[in-house]
């Protein structure tokens, strides 16, 4: 397990360009990066941290609100996700302003691996990967 303490990674909450509420923004004083997370497949790409200080209540602020997690039992084949992230839009690209946001399927790991290789692309899809995604492409995380 890494656990780091850094005083100087900050937490925007509720920060959107078009939202009239302003932001609510904490720091962090612990990070706890899953034991099993590998730089190189990305699997368990994911930590948790704590912030500084408890964001208010949604009285206060109700453009801030936890997410919800499904149940590890479920496997929302079929359901749509709802990706958000600061990414490039483009290969070697220029990072956006304004929180980039897309809708897509969540489908099945063997379509996924399916799907890469009629694109001619041999990719390593872990059981514990959530995919999703058009198969035409044009709406998707990555750039």
């Amino acid at each position: 397990m890494l656990i780091c303490k850094n005083k100087s990674q900050r937490i925007k909450n509720g920060d959107d360009i078009g939202e009239p509420l302003s932001h609510v923004e904490r720091g962090v004083s612990r990070k706890i990066v899953h034991p099993r997370y590998n730089f190189f497949t990305y699997e368990y790409d994911l930590a948790l941290v704590r912030l500084s200080e408890p964001l208010p209540p949604p009285s206060a602020a109700p453009h801030v609100a936890p997410i919800c997690l499904p149940g590890s039992d479920d496997l929302l084949v079929g359901e749509n996700a709802t990706v958000t992230g600061w990414g490039r839009l483009s290969e070697g690209g220029t990072l956006p302003s304004v929180l980039q946001q897309v809708t897509v399927p969540i489908v099945s790991n063997e379509k996924c691996k399916s799907m890469f290789l009629r694109a001619g692309r041999h990719e390593f899809i872990p059981d514990i990967f959530l995919c999703a995604g058009y198969e035409q492409g044009g709406r998707d995380s990555c750039q």
